[in-house]
């Protein structure tokens, strides 16, 4: 996708995984553990929704690397890693998202169904997160 945002704006405000809230429709609450700069390390307790079901995760930010922001989420359930990589091109940021889900245990039977709701959310994710992106480009000039 392409935002309106510069890429230093976009990797500042992804950084912050208690933005994920705004973005994905599955994440009901992220609230950061600990304090100081946000940099590997950096860990969350999210709440999420999927298919009716609750679960927390604990999210890491594992790499913060120029262009690149990866996260790792865990739970009893599931491991999810986050990739996110920007790039500037004239009129602002294209990113490029990836979210690798995968299941333990008892959940493994609903993977079908799973991947199916993952992609639907995948595509809402999508849209929500180019307006929030295409919204600090208005919050800088304001």
């Amino acid at each position: 996708m392409t935002v309106a945002a510069p890429a230093g704006a976009v990797l500042e405000h992804l950084r912050d995984f208690g933005t994920s809230t705004a973005w994905d429709p599955a994440v009901r609450s992220a609230t950061r553990l600990g304090s100081g700069p946000i940099m590997p390390g950096t860990m969350w307790r999210a709440e999420s929704s999927i298919l009716g079901v609750t679960t927390q995760l604990t999210y890491r930010l594992e790499v913060a690397d120029g262009d690149r922001l990866v996260f790792a989420g865990r739970s009893e359930g599931a491991t999810v890693t986050q990739i996110f990589t920007v790039r500037a091109v004239e009129g602002g940021t294209e990113l490029t998202c990836h979210a690798d889900v995968e299941v333990h245990g008892l959940a493994k039977l609903a993977t079908p169904v799973l991947r199916l709701e993952l992609a639907k959310l995948g595509d809402e994710t999508a849209t929500r997160l180019t307006a929030v992106l295409n919204r600090l480009v208005h919050q800088a000039f304001s």
